[in-house]
């Protein structure tokens, strides 16, 4: 198996130990206050291991599996370390993806996370990032296959205006970072991506 499917697998038997553990869910769920104001610092990391239900955690599984085979795929070929720059990809974004969140709510003792959605994000971008132009299927649009960099400015329009909004509990703006920091991670690696990524785009503007 693959870091994909590894990683996966953690997530899947720790999410399902704090489905019945309240202790072990507790400790591990993000708590910005108790990152800041009690040195909790691996709940930075922790959060992204366990999820709020089953559903939650499927939903993460599967779309992690399906971009992260691909990403991982193209960071070993192009690096003898891709294994672990994609490692890096999935632990940094989670942390990246927080640190809004670390800051809102400081000194909220009561604030709650959950989920590996902002790594899961990033690994999306990750994959436009390389292949802007592939085509995805958007969940209300499953017949029809639109080029990967429209659903991502789709998707980040999206988590913005829901993160300001404030209509629901789901981490928009953990979305929207882990989105760019899946961006910024593979075009500073990778410069050439960047280039290529606007001339692809550049491609679909009539002329």
């Amino acid at each position: 198996m693959g870091i994909t499917e590894w990683f996966i697998v953690l997530i899947s038997v720790s999410s399902a130990w704090g489905f019945k553990s309240k202790a072990w869910f507790d400790m591990g769920r993000f708590t910005a206050y108790d990152v800041v104001h009690k040195k909790a610092y691996w709940k930075l990391i922790s959060h992204l291991f366990l999820h709020a239900d089953f559903m939650h955690l499927v939903l993460n599984g599967v779309v992690l599996y399906m971009f992260g085979k691909e990403v991982e795929r193209y960071l070993r070929i192009q690096s003898n370390f891709g294994w672990a720059i994609y490692l890096f990809l999935l632990l940094g974004s989670g942390v990246f993806s927080s640190l809004y969140g670390l800051y809102k709510y400081r000194n909220q003792p009561n604030y709650h996370a959950v989920g590996v959605s902002g790594s899961v994000s990033a690994v999306i971008f990750s994959f436009i990032a390389a292949y802007p132009a592939e085509p995805l299927r958007f969940i209300f649009l499953p017949m029809i296959d639109i080029p990967g960099f429209v659903i991502g400015i789709a998707y980040l329009s999206y988590s913005w205006y829901m993160a300001r909004r404030k209509l629901d509990n789901i981490g928009h703006d953990a979305h929207f970072l882990g989105a760019i920091f899946g961006l910024l991670f593979m075009f500073i690696y990778f410069p050439r991506l960047f280039v290529e990524f606007w001339e692809t785009i550049g491609s679909f503007v009539p002329g």
